[in-house]
């Protein structure tokens, strides 16, 4: 069994994932779709949840290992006057990569972003406030994407982009994340390319 989730106050009280599951969350508007994913990474109501991963209980105390292999992508990304640089070596620090390592990843995701036709510009200069909705959300994405994590929680991760980038980066995506996901949407375009995918829907209680 890979994680455990129990939270007698959510929507999906009980859930479970082992090994590789991809699954698409599809549910009416006001369901809580973002409040159970949000419980689910142990960010919402965690006094009343238990989490184990794989095979140890975790806590908000204990949780970074666990968030760093459950990444929770949220819908609006949060926007700073951090520079893209700077939040980059924010983030290569707190994974322990190298110099060497933090400088190849950056050109890894800076040449991943032009092959789906943005060009962001000079990372040292541009904040994250200055990247548009698309742009922001994708940048989260690759960052993420490139980590490799166990499994991605992902709310609308590309419902600020326009249609042809948001299926650029969703077969990106598809093809280059190797782990567990789940995936909310409202785009029923997307809905159907990604059951089309594989992805099962999520069965919601009764």
């Amino acid at each position: 069994m890979t994680l455990s989730f129990h939270n007698p106050v959510a929507r999906i009280p009980t859930w479970e994932i082992h090994g590789r599951q991809r699954w698409l969350l599809d549910a009416p508007t006001g369901w809580g779709k973002s409040v159970w994913l949000k419980q689910l990474a142990l960010l919402r109501d965690a006094e009343s949840t238990t989490l184990s991963w794989r095979g140890k209980t975790v806590t908000p105390d204990n949780a970074r290992s666990f968030r760093q292999s459950w990444r929770y992508l949220a819908q609006t990304p949060l926007r700073t006057s951090q520079t893209i640089a700077a939040h980059l070596d924010r983030h290569y620090r707190f994974r322990g990569l190298t110099p060497e390592e933090a400088v190849r990843r950056t050109e890894e995701i800076r040449a991943t972003l032009a092959g789906f036709g943005l060009k962001p510009g000079d990372f040292a200069r541009l904040t994250l406030a200055d990247l548009s909705g698309g742009e922001l959300q994708a940048f989260s994405l690759v960052s993420a994407v490139l980590d490799a994590p166990e499994g991605l929680l992902l709310d609308e991760p590309t419902a600020a982009m326009d249609a042809v980038l948001a299926q650029k980066v969703e077969s990106w995506l598809l093809e280059k994340f190797t782990g567990s996901c789940i995936w909310v949407t409202h785009d029923e375009a997307q809905r159907a390319r990604l059951e089309g995918h594989g992805l099962a829907r999520l069965p919601l209680p009764a």
